[in-house]
């Protein structure tokens, strides 16, 4: 009840899922996934609607853009025919926006035409650079890989092909140089976003994607396979 008036109270918070109104709808939809509370369930459907409402952020990304908020309504990210190049990661770049559209409710797959076509131009330059010296989930390269773990679970063929090679090379690099947080210089941190906690989830994410949820979509343990 707490929480309920506190967010209802909220009517000037930020859209997006890092620090606003998605974030908690997601949190929401995770918790009543997992408890089937109906508490949860109404602070839910009262947060879609004023989310709904909301201006759309301008920022790109997941965390701090509009794919997160198109993700958190249901809708999906709006996949868009702009060009891939520049930030690859999850928080606030195309690894953002391709998971998003990529884990919209009932989605199997890329769909043909642009979705398909920027799934395709995503897996192709992820498994072309090598990989980034900061292995973070929120801006670094285990972000950028759990859109990739989406696809290939959807059996997306470019995808599959490019997360193991970009998988080899992260290990590769980790064994050569030890793990890199996505903390200012690289300093060391056991926080989940930008430390090694999250590295060592994202790396399971990697390996046991059908046992290990994604921590970055909130994924209840309940739709995973068995």
């Amino acid at each position: 009840a707490a929480i309920s008036a506190t967010a209802a109270a909220d009517v000037a918070a930020p859209a997006g899922v890092g620090e606003g109104t998605a974030g908690a709808l997601a949190a929401m939809h995770a918790v009543h996934a997992e408890s089937g509370l109906p508490e949860a369930a109404a602070l839910a459907a009262t947060l879609s609607r004023r989310l709904a409402g909301a201006p759309r952020p301008a920022a790109p990304g997941f965390l701090w853009g509009a794919a997160g908020v198109d993700w958190a309504l249901g809708r999906g990210g709006r996949t868009t025919a702009e060009p891939l190049a520049g930030d690859l990661g999850w928080c606030s770049g195309v690894a953002g926006r391709v998971l998003a559209a990529a884990a919209a409710p009932g989605s199997a797959g890329p769909r043909p035409g642009t979705a398909a076509r920027t799934a395709d131009a995503f897996s192709a330059a992820v498994a072309a650079r090598p990989p980034s010296t900061d292995q973070s989930l929120c801006h670094g390269e285990l972000g950028t890989l759990e859109a990739l773990v989406v696809l290939a679970g959807q059996g997306h063929e470019p995808s599959v092909s490019a997360l193991r090679r970009a998988t080899s090379r992260l290990v590769g690099a980790i064994e050569g140089h030890g793990l890199q947080c996505g903390t200012p210089h690289g300093v060391a941190s056991p926080g989940l976003l930008t430390g090694t906690g999250g590295i060592g989830f994202g790396l399971l994410r990697v390996g046991f994607a059908e046992q290990v949820p994604s921590v970055l979509l909130l994924e209840p343990s309940g739709q995973l396979r068995k």
